[in-house]
C-alpha cells in the first residue's frame, strides 16, 4: 500500500487518535532543548490545532507560543521565580514529582524540573485528586505561586491537571486492528514509535518493534547491545509516561527501597526501566544489587531491611558493543551491515552485570546491530497513533490475558524453566504488540521465530561467560499436537497429564495439557480407595467446584473440567505457575519471620483477594481456608485457590469434622470450635492474612505496630465477636479509599 493510502487508513481507523508524526519536523520545531517526549509533543500540536486549525504558518506560531508561555526552559528559572516574588501566578507544563515527609505534621513536596525546584508545597487534596504523583512522575499543567506562609518562602502548586488521554477502550483498538493487513499494521507501529517505516526491511522492523515488548508484556528483562548512535533510546525517552529512562547512577534506594525516606523506587512506579549507556553505569553496593536483581528479575520480588514488595515492571539494558563492518550483507537502506567484533560482546556490560545466574534471569537480547544506524531521513513523516494515546493502550495490554494464554496454548513448551519462561514472554508480547493469533499464518515468522532467537542470544552469551556451565542452545522443546507417550505419565479424558507437581492427602496434582487447544492445565486427581468418608470429603469439593465453574472472576482459580468415576474424580483448572503469596513473604528460615511488604503493595493485594472473596460470598460460598499457601498468582494476577473445605451455605454439614476443619493460625476460633460456615469466618482469615503482609508475623502480638490507619481497618475483622467483623464488600471499599 502506498504511503498516502496508509495515512488515509490510518485517518479513517483511528480518526482523533490519529496523529501527521511528520508534522513536527515540518514545522521546523524542536524538542531537544527542553526535552519534551514525543507524548507530550503530540498533545501541545494537537491542542494548538484545535485552536487555530491546520494552516503550517498559523499552526507553528501557536506550538511556539504555547512552549514559551508554559514551559520554560532552563535559562529563563530565575526569570519565573522573579515573576513568582512579585506575586504573579503562573501555570507550566512540566514533569512532576511528589515526596511525603512523615513529620508532625506531615509535609509534601512536589520537584519541578524546568525551574530547578524540589521542595516546592502542594496540598494532601491535590494528592488525593491525583494519587500518580506519588507513584512517578506525570506531565500537567501546575498552577504555581509564591508561596509566603513561612520564613522560608518558596513555591507553591496551588492546582494541577495531568496532561494525559481519558480512558481509552482495548476492545476497540483491537476491532481498529482488523481494518490492516499484517504488513500495514507494522508499518503503522513503526510510525508511531517515531520511525519512517519505508526506511526499514520487514526483520529490521521485527527488531525494532521487540524494543515494546517489556513495555506491553509485564516482568520481561531484556537487554539491546548494540553500536553507538542505533537509536536504541530514543523510543523510550519518548513513546510513554510509564517508561523511567536513565543513566545516572545506581543505588538499592533507588532501585528498590529507600528506607531512610520509606519510599519505593522506581521499580515499583513504572512499567518499564531502562538504563541506558549500561556499559558506562555505575552502582553504589555492587553486592547488595547483584543479589536484589537476581531475586526480582525471577519472581518480581524484593526486600530491603524489614521491607518487602512486588512490582511487575520490566528491566531494558542498553548498551554499546564494539562493531566491525560485515563483509557482505546490506541493510534495507543500503549501507553496509555491522557484526559484533568479538563473540563474547556481552563483557561491555560492567562486572556486576556479567554473573552468569543474573545473566541467565535476563529473557532476551535484541541484536540491535539487526537495525540500521539512525539518521534523521528515518523519522517518521507521516500518520502514526498519538503517543499518549498508544501509551495508554500499551499499559492495558498488560492484562490481556486471552492473548498471553493463547500463546502459551500454541507454544507447548517444556524443559528449561527459564528458557521456556522467557520464549513465552517474549512471544506474548510480540503477539499482543502485533495482535495477531496462534492460527495466523505468519505466528510462527513473527512471533515465535524472534523470541526463540532472542533467548538463543542470552544462551549463546552465557557460554561465553560459563562455557561449562552453559549450553549455547535453547533448552525448551515444544510438546507436538498430543504429547509424545514419552512425555506422558496418564490421561483424563483430552488432558495428557505430564509431570507431577505436588500431592497430600488423597490427591496429586499434574501439570498437564488439553489436547484439543494446547492450553497448559492444572489437573488435581483424587482417589478415594473405597474410603466412604474420603468419598463424601471429595464430592463436597467437587460441588464446590461446579458452582465455580458458574463464577466468571479474574481472583478465582478458574475450574475448567470436572470428571468423576467410581472412586476416582479428577478436577483441571488454569495452571498457576507464579508461586503463591506464602512464597512471596519468603524469611530466613522456614518457621521464622517472613519479610513485611510495603503499603502499596499490600493494598493492590488486598483489592485482589477481595474482589475474588465477594465473588465467593455472592454465590453462598465460604472458602474456610483463606490463608496465604492457598493464595496463586496466575499471569501476575492474584487468585485465590483450593477449595477442599470450603461450603455452600445453603448445604448444611454435620459433624465437626468437617465444621471444625481448619489451618491456624488463619481460622477464627469458632471454626476451631466447629461452628457453623459463615462469611465471617473468611473475614477473619483475611484480615489476619493483611496484617501479616503488613508485619511479616503471624503472631496477633505483634500487629499492634501496624500503620494506625491499617489497623483501624484490621482490628474489626479479628475480632471475637462475629457480628462486629465487615462483610467482604465493605472491608474492600475501606481498603480502597487508603492513600498509597
Amino acid at each position: 500500500m502506498s504511503t498516502s493510502k496508509l495515512d488515509q487508513k490510518i485517518l479513517d481507523t483511528f480518526k482523533e487518535f490519529a496523529i501527521d508524526k511528520g508534522l513536527i519536523t515540518r514545522l521546523g520545531l524542536s524538542r531537544d532543548d527542553r526535552h519534551i517526549p514525543s507524548y507530550v509533543m503530540d498533545w501541545i500540536v494537537t491542542f494548538a490545532a484545535s485552536k487555530v486549525g491546520s494552516d503550517t504558518v498559523r499552526l507553528r506560531d501557536a506550538v511556539v507560543d504555547f512552549i514559551k508561555k508554559h514551559l520554560p526552559s532552563k535559562g529563563e528559572k530565575e526569570s519565573i521565580k522573579f515573576r513568582l516574588s512579585q506575586g504573579e501566578t503562573l501555570t507550566i507544563l512540566d514533569s512532576l514529582t511528589v515526596e511525603v515527609k512523615l513529620g508532625n505534621p506531615p509535609e509534601y513536596f512536589a520537584t519541578i524540573p524546568c525551574i530547578d525546584e524540589k521542595k516546592a508545597k502542594i496540598d494532601a487534596t491535590l494528592l488525593r485528586q491525583h494519587e500518580g504523583l506519588l507513584q512517578g512522575s506525570i506531565w500537567g499543567a501546575a498552577k504555581i505561586c509564591h508561596d509566603d506562609s513561612s520564613d522560608s518562602g518558596g513555591v507553591r502548586v496551588i492546582e494541577f491537571r495531568p496532561m494525559q488521554i481519558g480512558r481509552i477502550s482495548l476492545d476497540a483498538f483491537r476491532e481498529c486492528r482488523r481494518a490492516f493487513t499484517d504488513d500495514e499494521w507494522i508499518d503503522l507501529l513503526i510510525r508511531t514509535m517515531g520511525y519512517e517505516p519505508s526506511e526499514y526491511g520487514g526483520d529490521e522492523k521485527l527488531w525494532l518493534l521487540c524494543r515494546l515488548i517489556p513495555i506491553v508484556q509485564n516482568r520481561v528483562n531484556m537487554m539491546e547491545l548494540a553500536p553507538p548512535g542505533s537509536g536504541k533510546s530514543f523510543v523510550y525517552n519518548n513513546i510513554s509516561r510509564h517508561v523511567w529512562l536513565t543513566a545516572a547512577q545506581i543505588s538499592a534506594p533507588v532501585l528498590f527501597y529507600n528506607r531512610q525516606s520509606h519510599t519505593p523506587g522506581l521499580l515499583t512506579r513504572y512499567d518499564l526501566l531502562v538504563l541506558d549507556e549500561a556499559q558506562s553505569l555505575q552502582f553504589s553496593n555492587p553486592g547488595e544489587i547483584q543479589a536484589q536483581l537476581k531475586g526480582y528479575l525471577e519472581q518480581g520480588v524484593y526486600a530491603r531491611g524489614d521491607c518487602a514488595a512486588t512490582a511487575e515492571c520490566g528491566l531494558m539494558l542498553l548498551a554499546n558493543i564494539d562493531i566491525q563492518p560485515s563483509a557482505s550483507g546490506r541493510y534495507h537502506n543500503g549501507k553496509p551491515v555491522f557484526l559484533p567484533r568479538r563473540k563474547d560482546y556481552i563483557r561491555r556490560l560492567p562486572e556486576i552485570l556479567l554473573e552468569s545466574p543474573l545473566v541467565d534471569r535476563f529473557h532476551g537480547i535484541i541484536p540491535g546491530w539487526r537495525i540500521p544506524p539512525f539518521e534523521t531521513t528515518q523519522q517518521a513523516q507521516g500518520y502514526g497513533l498519538k503517543a499518549d494515546y498508544f501509551a495508554e493502550v500499551c499499559h492495558a495490554l498488560r492484562s490481556a490475558s486471552d492473548i498471553a494464554q493463547s500463546v502459551r496454548a500454541r507454544l507447548r513448551l517444556s524443559g528449561g524453566k527459564r528458557d521456556c519462561t522467557a520464549i513465552e514472554r517474549l512471544a506474548c508480547g510480540l503477539a499482543k504488540l502485533l495482535l495477531i493469533g496462534p492460527d495466523d499464518r505468519r505466528f510462527e515468522e513473527m512471533v515465535v521465530r524472534p523470541a526463540e532467537e532472542m533467548r538463543r542470544n542470552v544462551r549463546s552469551q552465557l557460554h561465553e561467560l560459563d562455557p561449562y556451565g552453559y549450553v549455547p542452545e535453547l533448552l525448551s522443546t515444544r510438546v507436538g499436537g498430543s504429547a509424545t507417550a514419552s512425555h506422558v505419565l496418564d490421561r483424563v479424558a483430552h488432558y495428557d497429564l505430564l509431570e507431577e507437581v505436588g500431592r497430600g492427602g488423597f490427591a496429586r496434582v499434574f501439570k498437564g495439557i488439553d489436547t484439543r487447544t494446547g492450553t497448559v492445565v492444572a489437573v488435581k486427581m483424587a482417589t478415594t480407595n473405597d474410603k466412604p468418608d474420603d468419598d463424601r470429603a471429595i464430592r463436597r469439593e467437587m460441588d464446590i467446584y461446579e458452582r465455580l465453574k458458574q463464577i466468571p472472576n479474574p481472583h478465582l482459580l478458574a475450574v475448567r473440567d470436572i470428571f468423576r468415576d467410581a472412586g476416582r474424580y479428577a478436577l483441571v483448572t488454569e495452571y498457576a505457575d507464579g508461586g503463591t503469596l506464602w512464597e512471596l513473604t519468603e524469611g530466613k528460615t522456614s518457621d521464622g519471620p517472613r519479610s513485611a511488604m510495603d503499603e502499596a503493595t499490600v493494598k493492590q493485594i488486598s483489592l485482589a483477594i477481595l474482589d475474588g472473596l465477594c465473588a465467593l460470598h455472592d454465590n453462598d460460598i465460604v472458602h474456610r481456608d483463606l490463608k496465604p499457601e492457598n493464595i496463586l498468582r496466575c499471569d501476575d494476577t492474584w487468585k485465590i485457590a483450593d477449595f477442599g473445605i470450603s461450603k455452600l451455605r445453603s448445604s448444611p454439614v454435620t459433624g465437626f469434622t468437617m465444621q471444625g476443619a481448619h489451618s491456624m493460625p488463619w481460622a477464627p476460633p469458632e471454626q476451631r470450635d466447629g461452628a457453623a460456615a459463615h462469611p465471617s469466618a473468611d473475614i477473619y482469615a483475611i484480615g489476619r492474612v493483611i496484617a501479616f503482609l503488613l508485619s511479616g508475623s503471624v503472631k496477633v502480638e505483634d500487629y499492634v505496630g501496624l500503620p494506625s490507619r491499617w489497623w483501624t481497618i484490621i482490628k474489626p475483622c479479628l475480632s471475637v465477636s462475629t457480628e462486629e467483623r465487615p462483610d467482604a464488600a465493605g472491608l474492600r471499599a475501606q481498603i480502597l479509599q487508603l492513600g498509597t
